[in-house]
Formats: C-alpha cells, sequence, structure tokens
C-alpha cells in the first residue's frame, strides 16, 4: 500500500512520471508538426497496377494523365519494394510506383483598389455611421479601421472615380457635423487622428477635406476652442490636435491660441515629451503659425536642465526645422540642439535628412556654430555614408556652409565628385 512506501521511493516514483508525461507530450508535438510540414508541403500519390489512386481527384488515374491529374509537378518519383509477410522480406513492387509530389506556393496578388472601390468603402462606413449614430470614439474606431484597409490605399483612380469619392466624403462630412457637439476632448483627438491616417493613405481624401470638408473641420476647431472641452485636453492631445490640423492643410490661429494657453500651463507643460514638444513645432511651422508665447515656453522647456537629453534624432531636427522655418532664432534653444547633436554617439543616430536638415536650420538662422558643422562634416565623410544623401540633401547642407562662411575642401571635394556622376547629376532640380 501507499502507506508503507518511503518518501525517497514516492520521490522516485513521481519523478518518473513526470519525465514520462513529458517524454510523452514532446513525442505528440513532434508527431503533430510533422505531420502538419508533411501535409502542408507534400503529397503522395501510388500508381498500382499502371493507375495512380489520385488524392485529390480521389480515382484511379492512368500513368498518361498524371500531368491532367494534378496541377503540381513531381518531386521525385520511385519504385519502392515491398515487405512480403508471409516470405518475411521485402520483394520487388510489381509495378507500384510511389510519386511524391511538392504543393505548389499560392501567391495572393493584391489588386490595387481603384477609386469606385475606395467610395465604396467609405460609403460602407458612412452608411453604418448614419444609421447607429455612434459616439466620437467609436466613430473614429470606424475610420481608422478604412484607413487600415488594404483597398484604401490605391494611386488607380478615374475622374468619375474621384466624383464618387468626393460625394462620399461630404456624406461623411455631414455625420460628422450633426456629431460635433456631442464630442468630448478625447473624442476630437481620436478622430483628427483617424482623418490624418486617412488623408495620409489616400491623399485625395486630405484634398477633399481641406475642400468641402472645411466647414466640419472648423465645426470641430471651434468646438475643441470651447472651454469645457479644451480644459480637458492634455498636453499629448493638445500637441496632438496642433498636429493633426496642420497635416490637413488647416491653419487655425484662433484653435492654437486655445490650444496654446492649455500647453502652457504649468502642469501640462511639465507633462510634455520630446515627441509632443517636437510634433507642436513642427504642426507650427507647417501652416506657418507664430505663436510666440508658446514656441517661447517650448524652447525654454527643451534648454532647461536635461531635458534635451531625451529627444532623438527626428524630434530634435523637427525642432530645429521649426524655429528655423519660423525665422524664431532663440540662441538658448539652438545651443542646446547643436550640444545634443554633438554628443556621443547622437550623429549615428541620424540619417542623411536629419544632417541636411540640422545644417540648414542653423544656415536659415544665420547661427555660425564651427564646431557642431565641422561635426557634421566628419560624420559625412565618414564609411561611406555620403552615398546615402539625395541631391536635395547635398544642395541643403551645401548652402548651409556657404551662408555660414564656413570653409571645409574636403566635404566640398566629396560634394562635387558625388554630383558629377552622370546618373546622379540628373537626378538635380534647377533650384538644387
Amino acid at each position: 500500500t501507499l502507506g508503507n512506501r518511503s518518501p525517497a521511493h514516492m520521490a522516485d516514483r513521481l519523478c518518473y512520471i513526470t519525465w514520462l508525461v513529458a517524454f510523452v507530450m514532446v513525442a505528440l508535438w513532434l508527431t503533430t508538426t510533422m505531420r502538419n510540414m508533411s501535409s502542408d508541403h507534400l503529397f503522395t500519390d501510388f500508381y498500382v497496377g499502371g493507375g495512380v489512386a489520385n488524392r485529390i481527384h480521389g480515382r484511379m488515374v492512368a500513368p498518361a494523365d498524371i500531368t491532367a491529374a494534378s496541377p503540381r509537378s513531381p518531386l521525385f518519383a520511385y519504385d519502392p519494394p515491398r515487405f512480403n509477410r508471409a516470405r518475411g522480406a521485402f520483394v520487388p513492387s510489381d509495378g507500384a510506383v510511389r510519386i511524391t509530389w511538392r504543393k505548389p506556393v499560392r501567391t495572393i496578388r493584391s489588386e490595387p483598389a481603384t477609386g469606385a472601390q475606395k467610395a465604396d468603402l467609405l460609403r460602407s462606413v458612412v452608411q453604418e455611421l448614419e444609421q447607429s449614430r455612434n459616439s466620437g470614439l467609436i466613430m473614429s474606431r470606424k475610420l481608422k479601421d478604412l484607413a487600415k484597409h488594404q483597398g484604401w490605399a490605391s494611386i488607380a483612380r478615374s475622374p468619375q472615380s474621384d466624383v464618387d469619392l468626393q460625394n462620399e466624403v461630404v456624406r461623411l462630412c455631414t455625420v460628422l457635423t450633426e456629431a460635433t457637439e456631442t464630442f468630448s476632448a478625447a473624442d476630437i483627438s481620436h478622430l483628427m487622428d483617424a482623418l490624418v491616417e486617412l488623408g495620409t493613405r489616400e491623399p485625395q481624401f486630405r484634398t477633399f477635406m481641406a475642400g468641402k470638408g472645411r466647414e466640419t473641420l472648423n465645426a470641430i476647431s471651434s468646438r475643441a476652442s470651447q472651454e469645457e472641452v479644451a480644459s480637458k485636453f492634455t498636453g499629448r492631445q493638445a500637441s496632438q490636435l496642433i498636429w493633426a490640423f496642420s497635416k490637413m492643410g488647416i491653419r487655425n490661429e484662433n484653435l492654437v491660441e486655445v490650444l496654446g494657453q492649455r500647453l502652457m500651463t504649468e502642469d501640462v507643460l511639465n507633462q510634455l515629451n520630446a515627441h509632443d514638444i517636437s510634433m507642436t513645432v513642427w504642426g507650427l511651422a507647417k501652416v506657418r503659425c507664430k505663436n510666440i508665447a508658446l514656441l517661447d515656453s517650448l524652447a525654454e522647456s527643451v534648454a532647461s536642465g536635461e531635458a534635451v537629453e531625451a529627444f532623438g534624432a527626428q524630434s530634435l531636427v523637427n525642432v530645429a526645422w521649426g524655429f528655423a522655418k519660423l525665422g524664431i532664432r532663440n540662441e538658448a534653444l539652438m545651443v542646446a540642439i547643436a550640444d545634443r547633436t554633438m554628443g556621443e554617439e547622437f550623429l549615428y543616430t541620424c540619417n542623411a535628412q536629419n544632417i541636411a536638415s540640422t545644417a540648414w536650420a542653423f544656415g536659415t538662422l544665420r547661427i555660425r556654430n564651427a564646431q557642431l558643422m565641422t561635426a557634421l562634416a566628419v560624420r559625412i565623410l565618414q564609411n561611406g555614408f555620403l552615398a546615402s544623401f539625395k541631391p536635395q540633401e547635398i544642395a541643403m547642407t551645401a548652402w548651409a556652409f556657404a551662408t555660414l562662411g564656413i570653409r571645409n575642401e574636403e566635404l566640398m571635394g566629396a560634394f562635387a565628385e558625388s554630383i558629377t556622376q552622370d546618373a546622379f547629376l540628373s537626378r538635380f532640380k534647377a533650384q538644387e
């Protein structure tokens, strides 16, 4: 009985059972895996007495009809011996031939959607929104799902398909306008993000929204500007909203003023991270909206303490580019940007566009930082990095060095050698 067995004996039995169960589970897993691999990649048909027992057709097929019977091409064929139990030995197969086929790889082609198909996709979403009268959050989710649909992004279009798509955009705007007064701060943030995503994947949608849909965007911005809504925006939502309206090509100084007041609130400003500040500055610069008070607050936030250390290459470049685009010369900010750029290994995280945009920003603002420009030149000349530069990026960088009066013969020589190549020179535009 169990009571008569020692603890050591019981432990040994338990260990044995555990190993046995583990072995069985592994064996089952390997069997299943091999079976799936076999069924996914190989088929076996048997020739018996001159015919083929074809698993696809379920009947005997003559050897001459092998190609017609199966669209697969044979991997290998052989005449295996059979084991005769009575004789206890392998004997010739007497014509039984096994052929193993490789399952063909199926390629699913995704045909580009036409404008008419995109209009149908949008029509389906609009009809659903019209019938259900959903909240702003659910509306934005449905629109984001549409933006991710593989049929939404396409270059195929026709004049009629553009008209159809525009008509559906008008219907969508009607639904959104009617629901605007119920939107919360979070609803507006999510909705604008969805509209931007739709416009990014289908530029014609963005064009229509900036035209026929401008009244709807104005209604959304008016709702966002209301005190009871604006006071509920988080720092990230406010910065994202400035970015989103700029992305749609809409300049609304009243909205920027309201959101700027919200962003300059001490507790909200302290919540902003590098990405939030970068989006805000980029958004303001994109539509040439020079809100000095907000930009000064953001610059001070970046330049003070060690905040700039949290900026990655793209975020830092966006800030430098934005201030240069707006023509705002903030010495403390640009010193912080230069120091961060020259930090250990930071330049190795920058791509060609980052380098060129940084040089262009300092050149545009006429801030002559020879140490920074030298560091940029050294990075450009290292390890074939110059090969990744496009014509515009070379032009921007060379212009910045010339504008600042910084002479670097080695860099200019490398630029000259690169641009005089026939294949490269033909890609330059007139202004470059």
